[in-house]
């Protein structure tokens, strides 16, 4: 099922879900606290929609701060990793090539590994998202070979899927 925030996202209208992911962000932080999963979880969600509407700066402090309760929580979990690749994907946008490389490729790696023990529908975004972003990096960091090699990887993995 859909929530409202999905729906603009789906029209291609991320910034319509904008303030209702802040306000939500805000009640998950009141009600269960700074350190809470529940709120890093809220947290993850509005830095995806920041990451989609290419406000990058604002995206990288907010999936700083959830990759840090996640790490503390959670270090071994999926949810973390793919924060971690999120959080590549914002400083990519910001060119900040040098930080954002490790974090792409160690976060893929991680998702990889644990691609077993995550539920098949988000599974298959997770480590395909993670591919498109390292492709993303490469293209952008004008390493063609590179980017060739993990456009290879995400094809396979789009095979895989089907």
């Amino acid at each position: 099922m859909l929530n409202l925030v999905d729906c603009y996202e789906k029209m291609g209208q991320a910034a319509k879900g904008e303030p209702l992911l802040r306000e939500l962000t805000d009640l998950w932080k009141q009600k269960t606290g700074i350190e809470s999963l529940p709120y890093a979880s809220q947290l993850a969600a509005l830095g995806a929609n920041l990451v989609r509407q290419k406000k990058a700066a604002d995206a990288e402090t907010v999936l700083r701060t959830c990759l840090a309760i996640r790490r503390q929580k959670q270090p071994e979990a999926w949810t973390t990793f793919r924060t971690q690749s999120l959080l590549g994907q914002a400083l990519l946008l910001q060119g900040k090539h040098a930080e954002a490389e490790p974090l792409l490729i160690q976060a893929y790696e991680a998702m990889k590994q644990r691609a077993d023990i995550v539920p098949p529908s988000q599974r298959r975004s997770g480590l395909t998202e993670a591919l498109e972003r390292l492709v993303q990096f490469y293209d952008a960091a004008k390493q063609p070979q590179k980017a060739d090699v993990w456009r290879q990887k995400l094809q396979v993995e789009k095979q895989r899927q089907r």
